[in-house]
């Protein structure tokens, strides 16, 4: 009897080794979590069961143990979001906690928008109810593609979402975190173009702060990405709803664009007010008001960005303006002043912008055409002459002034006339 039981605990022995040179801890792959399974008033499920999504009971839950080196493999993909009775050999037997913990972070496996090239398609959220149940997670997610331009750090659990233009140019994207299904905390928002170039970027406005982000100006029919993440390191993973618009707060345009740089350029305005007017340099803008000082900014085109902030809520509306160069010329008369006596007409000197159009006051006789000057039939006086010409559709004017000089007059006489002959 001795030497059965001895021959028992050797067997035993072996079996034990060769289930402990199979054993996989909880740092392995990302996809799945290895669980052991414990005798002890447990019950095994069913071997059928090859996800513990099938497992519809917390109690279900409660039969499989995570250790770091198990006795009785099941490889097993977790994707239920039941798990309040799921067991660890750790302390506590909190999965949330258990899934942050280095090297245990992607127990559960990234979810399936884990990355840029596996977005979820969102594009039927648009303008559809929205809903604050927790519908999507970045619990388990790993960082992907560059940080976006307004994140301070990260990425380190971004997800990402796709959706598909609408007619009106114009998408609100908001970010849900503040109802009891929705666990993820921090919340950072990109709207990105296929280029990975950020269209809108905003940071967390708070834990349990709903982040909302719109913006103008896409292109109908072309794909954006929302890359979503919670602020390292004050975040948490979890779940989050997103609520879609397609209708703008606001619209503006410049009606009267392409401009000259002359006058002034007043916005249109439909839709919130009390938003402000930015762009980028050689614009001159009123941030207020929206006008623009055509002859103090430079030639060329501009995005106008009138930008809507209420609450945690910012929207950017955008227009674009052009403003064309005044055409240039000169003219002047080299040999002015003129004597009234030339007959022969004296021509301009004209630079610049040709084609253009002759006139100055009564008096001055002019060719309308040519800007040549005939003095002998004009009246003696000072004239300024305008030159009106037009170029890539702004008109523009150019000046000089011209004397024609009436002939002297003098008259003499010989007061003692007649006069004696005398030596």
């Amino acid at each position: 009897m001795k030497n059965l039981y001895a021959a028992f605990l050797c067997i035993f022995g072996v079996l034990f080794a060769l289930t402990q040179s199979q054993a996989r801890d909880l740092y392995s792959n990302p996809d799945t979590a290895y669980i052991s399974f414990i005798d002890h008033g447990y019950n095994q499920a069913l071997s059928s069961e090859d996800s513990l999504s099938s497992l519809t009971t917390n109690q279900g839950l409660g039969n499989f143990q995570a250790s770091p080196k198990n006795y009785k493999l099941t490889p097993v993909r977790i994707t239920t979001t039941d798990l309040s009775n799921f067991q660890t050999s750790f302390s506590n037997d909190n999965l949330t906690y258990i899934k942050n913990l280095t090297g245990l972070r992607n127990f559960l496996g990234p979810p399936p928008n884990d990355n840029y090239a596996n977005a979820t398609d969102v594009t039927a959220l648009i303008n559809a109810a929205c809903v604050t149940t927790g519908v999507f997670t970045n619990v388990g997610a790993t960082p992907d593609q560059v940080k976006p331009s307004c994140w301070l750090v990260g990425p380190k659990n971004n997800v990402w979402f796709k959706f598909t233009a609408p007619p009106s140019g114009f998408i609100n994207v908001q970010v849900l975190v503040n109802s009891a299904g929705e666990t993820m905390r921090w919340p950072h928002l990109s709207i990105q173009d296929a280029s990975h170039v950020d269209v809108a970027c905003e940071i967390a406005a708070g834990a349990t702060i709903n982040s909302c982000l719109g913006t103008s100006g896409l292109i109908p029919g072309n794909t954006y990405y929302l890359d979503v993440e919670d602020y390292q390191p004050l975040g948490t993973t979890g779940t989050f709803d997103l609520c879609m618009s397609s209708v703008p707060p606001a619209t503006i345009s410049y009606s009267g664009s392409p401009y000259c740089a002359t006058g002034t350029a007043t916005v249109t305005r439909t839709g919130t007010a009390g938003g402000t007017y930015s762009s980028t340099g050689g614009l001159s803008i009123n941030g207020a008001t929206g006008d623009i000082n055509l002859g103090a900014s430079t030639a060329g085109t501009y995005t106008v960005t009138y930008t809507l902030v209420a609450g945690n809520c910012t929207n950017s509306l955008t227009t674009s303006v052009t403003i064309n160069a005044l055409p240039a010329a000169t003219i002047s008369y080299a040999g002015a002043p003129f004597c009234k006596t030339l007959i022969a007409p004296q021509a301009v000197t004209q630079t610049g912008t040709a084609g253009g159009t002759y006139s100055s006051t009564a008096g001055l006789t002019i060719n309308l055409l040519t800007g040549a000057i005939t003095p002998i039939t004009s009246t003696a006086g000072t004239y300024t002459v305008t030159y009106s010409f037009t170029g890539g559709g702004c008109s523009n004017t150019a000046t000089t002034s011209v004397t024609i000089t009436a002939l002297p007059v003098a008259t003499f006489s010989y007061t003692g006339s007649p006069y004696c002959q005398s030596a």
